[in-house]
């Protein structure tokens, strides 16, 4: 509507229609989280219906934790991740239970990781995020490539208790969530087997 400024949520659902209307198959947490910024929880029911939001509050110390553990690296785009949407959601539509299985344990995982930040287990939130990560992995092989892994294996081997992909996986950015202390080693770590 010209004239009138937009809501976060309307923004949020604007470009999922557009990428619809562009043929890209995803979903709509990325304009969600780029629209809202923050910490969130995000319950979506129908594709037509927007999402119901819960802002999460995170305290300073949790937050400075979370800062000094937190190490984000780029690998390049190996595969594009709506390439993988578009496969997945065949699958689904198909009946794959194993499929159905790993949507369901995703959605499983998103309140016990939201008790985990909120009360600063980050050590629980990490393991949370490798079985985000392992659970991704059963809904497509190229959801996590063999350099995903390579640079998953080398940042738990420097002192990274829990990673993942961020989006919808075949590359792009890694999140790694290093123990205490360790996110320096973790940093060289990536660095050297090439990710940026």
């Amino acid at each position: 509507i010209i004239g009138k400024e937009p809501t976060p949520v309307e923004l949020a659902e604007g470009a999922y229609r557009l990428e619809k209307l562009l043929g890209i198959e995803g979903g709509k947490q990325d304009g969600y989280a780029a629209a809202l910024g923050g910490f969130n929880v995000l319950t979506f029911g129908q594709e037509a219906e927007a999402a119901s939001v819960e802002r999460l509050t995170v305290s300073e110390p949790v937050l400075l934790d979370l800062e000094a553990r937190s190490v984000l690296c780029y690998l390049g785009l190996e595969g594009a991740s709506d390439k993988v949407h578009t496969l997945v959601w065949e699958r689904y539509r198909q009946g794959d239970q194993d499929v159905a299985a790993a949507l369901r344990d995703l959605r499983d995982s998103v309140l016990p990781a939201r008790d985990a930040l909120l009360t600063g287990n980050l050590d629980e939130l990490a393991r949370l995020m490798s079985f985000n990560r392992d659970t991704v992995r059963r809904l497509h092989p190229d959801a996590v490539t063999p350099r995903m892994d390579e640079l998953f294996q080398a940042g738990t081997a420097a002192g990274a208790l829990g990673s993942k992909a961020c989006g919808g996986g075949g590359g792009g950015c890694l999140l790694f969530l290093a123990g205490v202390g360790q996110r320096e080693a973790v940093e060289a770590a990536l660095s050297a087997a090439g990710a940026q």
